[in-house]
């Protein structure tokens, strides 16, 4: 009898012994942060807050409902720089600008399709020649997400415009007036949700400018596949609104 008596004690003692511990395994897990920034909520008597954490799921759940994944607006500028030489004199060309896009798709997790309006400042200097013009235009810009944590698009755009500028060449200085499309292709990142970085590149363009001087006129027509010093790498900051 004395036996059972003391073998009962020690499985008692045991099972508090596990019990105390698991109690301060479980304390100590629930003491940790939710996501690395959110504590985990107790009642005065200790015990874990269920309601507090149903409430904080239905926040969760709301503040994803209202967020788009891709902005009903962006609004960016834009900056190039390019090298070149024609006939053996070397060239510099820069390039900036701003955009406005507004959302013309459903919002969608994987895709975004986009209207815009640009206008940029080009100008090219040579040894003995210097052209300054300014273009304005429509564009229409297809975002494809290619990454999961949504960090990632490429972008396919097609772009159309009308310039206007002057052009120095040798002390004689002509106006410039002209149009022109280009298809572009580019990269997108999301930096944060209310910032982004990228970079477009032309895969083909064609223009037609007509340059008028005293005396006359001349109309001038290209077409370009790739890059080149009127095509140049364009890099982009964008902010969604």
């Amino acid at each position: 009898m004395k036996t059972k008596t003391i073998f009962s004690r020690l499985i008692y003692t045991l099972l508090f012994a596990i019990v105390l511990s698991v109690n301060f395994g479980c304390a100590a897990l629930l003491d940790a942060e939710l996501n690395g920034r959110e504590t985990i909520p107790f009642t005065a008597n200790g015990l874990l807050d269920l309601n507090e954490l149903n409430n904080r799921a239905e926040a969760t759940e709301v503040k994803l409902e209202l967020r788009d994944f891709y902005s009903k607006h962006l609004l960016g500028t834009s900056a190039g720089f390019g090298l070149n030489s024609t006939e053996g004199e070397s060239e510099t060309s820069f390039c900036f600008g701003g955009e406005y896009n507004y959302r013309i798709s459903e919002d969608n997790y994987n895709h975004a399709s986009y209207l815009g309006a640009f206008a940029n400042y080009h100008t090219q200097n040579a040894d003995e020649r210097k052209l300054n013009t300014f273009r304005v235009g429509a564009q229409y810009t297809y975002f494809d997400r290619i990454t999961k944590n949504s960090e990632l698009d490429l972008t396919y755009g097609i772009k159309t415009h009308y310039e206007f500028g002057d052009l120095e060449n040798f002390g004689n200085k002509e106006d410039i007036t002209g149009y022109g499309a280009s298809l572009t292709i580019g990269a997108n990142y999301n930096v944060n949700e209310c910032f982004s970085i990228g970079i477009v590149a032309p895969l083909a363009s064609w223009s037609q400018q007509t340059f008028e001087y005293d005396g006359g006129e001349l109309e001038q027509e290209n077409t370009w596949i790739g890059l080149n010093k009127d095509n140049m790498v364009m890099g982009y900051a964008r902010w969604r609104l």
